[in-house]
């Protein structure tokens, strides 16, 4: 019987002395992780409202022009088939261009289809 006992002590010492700490750590990673998962969710949202916010959408009158820029510009077949400003014809260049790669190409700032209908908020729309 003092077998028994001695081993099942044993035992009790040894869950104590290492399965408590383990559950401990096991424990507190859980939570850290249900935190983290909850704060990513809480800055994709504020992310995706700060974008909807701060990307206002060009007020313009979408007219076509007399002539398309790839016209004016003199561009190959082989560039201007593949640009933006073909593929969406009915659209002014510029604000395909600018829908097409999230900002507004440098080259399009002193152009002059791009002065005859330049937005207000142009700052916002040039790329770095």
């Amino acid at each position: 019987m003092d077998g028994v006992l001695t081993t099942l002590a044993m035992v009790g010492m040894f869950v104590l002395r290492l399965g408590v700490p383990i559950a401990l750590v096991a424990l507190v990673g859980y939570a850290l992780h249900r935190m983290d998962a909850k704060w990513e969710a809480e800055a994709a949202a504020g992310a995706e409202a700060y974008r909807r916010q701060s990307t206002p959408q060009p007020e313009v009158e979408l007219r076509p022009v007399e002539q398309p820029c790839w016209v004016l510009k003199n561009c190959p077949e082989d560039r201007y088939t593949h640009c933006a400003a073909y593929q969406n014809s009915g659209t002014p260049c510029w604000l395909a261009r600018s829908q097409a790669d999230g900002m507004l190409p440098n080259a399009c700032v002193t152009c002059t289809l791009f002065s005859l209908r330049r937005p207000n908020h142009e700052h916002e729309l040039v790329a770095n």
